[in-house]
């Protein structure tokens, strides 16, 4: 398999998840799995990834996206999900994680719900922990939920985090 499918697959997956960590679906959110679907066009030339990349590229190009539409693209990659599987799980992972960042940021805002659920994610993800985002992304979130809120300071804070993990 095209390792650049399978990070694009990945990043799609986790995509999804940071999406829908909230249960809402806003214009923003589906102008960036729109922004996926435009990065990822050329790499939908044949086989599997085409499969399901034109099944979702048809539930988003209706316009609006509603959250049983989202579960609606889970089930389709999960269907796919044999087609994908990857040589090293922690590159996986960290593509999966990258994609939820997309999804928390695509909103433009950060509320505790979602930083809780990165954090149970990464605890159940702790295979991680010798990868250098994982170590810094928990003790983070960690220090951000100790008084059970996300402040502007913090959401403005894990930001920047999310920015600079994306941009590496």
């Amino acid at each position: 398999m095209n390792p650049k499918t399978t990070q694009a697959y990945n990043r799609l997956k986790g995509l999804l998840h940071g999406v829908f960590l909230d249960r809402h679906v806003n214009r923003n959110e589906i102008m960036e799995l729109k922004d996926w679907c435009y990065a990822h066009e050329e790499l939908a030339t044949d086989g599997p990834f085409k499969d399901f990349f034109y099944e979702i590229k048809a539930i988003l190009d209706t316009g609006v996206v509603t959250a049983e539409e989202i579960l609606d693209m889970n089930v389709i990659l999960t269907d796919y999900r044999k087609h994908f599987i990857p040589k090293d799980q922690a590159i996986a992972d960290i593509n999966f994680l990258k994609g939820i960042c997309y999804g928390i940021l695509a909103d433009g805002e950060i509320n505790k719900h979602e930083v809780y659920m990165l954090k149970t994610w990464l605890k159940e993800n702790e295979h991680l922990c010798t990868e250098p985002p994982y170590k810094n992304f928990y003790i983070i979130i960690t220090k951000v939920l100790e008084d059970n809120k996300v402040d502007q300071e913090e959401a403005k804070m894990l930001k920047q985090l999310f920015s600079d993990f994306l941009s590496e």
